[in-house]
């Protein structure tokens, strides 16, 4: 029951009926798949494998894939290359529910210790000790933060970045959508005190497409915070760009906030988002080869 890498191998007839097809462009192959909610023998071969409690609604076969079209790649031994490899053949990117929960820390944060995270931690006590992991109690954290910036699959990365995403051209509302898919990775409704959320989006549009993984949290009265990572490839370039901004507002922020923005805003990670101070910012390029690049052939940076 377990793949290379220690990832829960988990696959049955019922996945095949949930798989949401995909898209295919002379560059790339999208496939998202929205896999149903772990059973609970599932739920129990992850809770020993991360040693936390899971949150409340896991699909650990969702995932959103984006793979370069080109024959047989073989795996790069370049320097400046990052990620794994899900395969000799495959370059690109994916997110996936296992990979994601992998990024949750093991120990909550202090400043946000309040009545739910305490219901939650005497909660937690009982489902490790149900499942022989006592030793390790009241260490996650409890809102399942998530850090995960999706998996690079054999991509060169180029250094320094340079190339951004293109958000003139990504706001534009009178382009064809060719394609759009999302897949829910993980919820948590954090026994009513707020939400805890991981989703993958993509938008395919006739010149370019954007990928969005988003983690959403909020702690009502607490915090709001949002984890995205965004992935931009406008077809006509060599660059795939990958764009990583952590927002976040807590206590006397979050208190501000609530009095300047209204409250459908708040269920509203989109809205939400425009509101947001940046706390954390990355950006980086990666190489499309040369052989999967459609038009003419454009400089890298």
């Amino acid at each position: 029951r377990r793949k290379a890498g220690g990832m829960v191998a988990m696959t049955s007839s019922v996945d095949a009926a949930r798989e949401s097809g995909g898209y295919e462009n002379e560059v790339w192959a999208v496939s998202v798949r929205r896999g149903t909610i772990a059973s609970a023998s599932e739920s129990e071969e992850l809770e020993a494998r991360f040693g936390m409690k899971l949150p409340a609604m896991v699909f650990p076969r969702s995932a959103l894939r984006c793979i370069l079209k080109a024959p047989c790649f073989a795996v790069s031994e370049a320097a400046g290359a990052r990620g794994s490899s899900a395969g000799p053949s495959e370059r690109g990117f994916q997110f996936d529910a296992q990979s994601a929960l992998a990024t949750v820390a093991r120990h909550a944060e202090p400043e946000l210790v309040v009545a739910a995270a305490q219901a939650w931690q005497r909660g937690n006590q009982a489902r490790l000790q149900s499942i022989q992991l006592a030793e390790l109690p009241n260490t996650t954290d409890w809102t399942y933060t998530c850090r995960y910036t999706g998996s690079i699959l054999d991509l060169r990365e180029i250094c320094p970045a340079t190339v951004r995403i293109d958000m003139e051209q990504c706001r534009r509302t009178d382009l064809p959508i060719a394609y759009y898919g999302e897949s829910v990775l993980y919820e948590d409704e954090l026994d009513d005190h707020g939400t805890s959320s991981c989703s993958a989006r993509i938008r395919v549009m006739p010149t370019f497409m954007l990928v969005l993984l988003r983690f959403f949290l909020r702690i009502d009265g607490v915090l709001v915070r949002i984890h995205d990572t965004r992935f931009y490839h406008d077809f006509r370039s060599r660059v795939l760009v990958q764009h990583i901004q952590h927002r976040e507002a807590s206590h006397a922020a979050y208190n501000v906030l609530r009095q300047s923005v209204p409250p459908s805003a708040f269920v509203s990670p989109d809205q939400l988002s425009l509101h947001l101070p940046v706390v954390h910012e990355e950006l980086h390029n990666f190489e499309i080869p040369l052989h999967a690049h459609v038009g003419r052939e454009a400089p890298i940076s």
